[in-house]
């Protein structure tokens, strides 16, 4: 990842605009976690489907219907968000 302060500290033009998007999308996210909300994938990934199946003993598929299933219980469509 690349530093997009240039040498001296000072900050001109898009890099100001995208520190400030920046600092913006953290504190919403250490809102979130303080308010006890989890932002995840739309679809279960690998470790996931592993993990839930290891717990479970169901077939990937069955973890991924249940995983989509708790999404949707949880505020909405699964692709509220897309």
């Amino acid at each position: 990842m690349k530093n997009d302060d240039p040498p001296g500290g000072e900050r001109t033009g898009d890099s100001v605009l995208g520190s400030a998007l920046m600092n913006h999308a953290l504190d919403v996210l250490a809102v979130l976690k303080d308010s006890g909300v989890t932002v995840t994938e739309l679809e279960p990934t690998d470790a996931m489907l592993r993990a839930g199946m290891a717990v479970a003993g169901n077939s990937a598929e069955q973890v991924r219907t249940i995983f989509r299933a708790m999404l949707v219980v949880g505020g909405g469509s699964v692709n509220r968000l897309q």
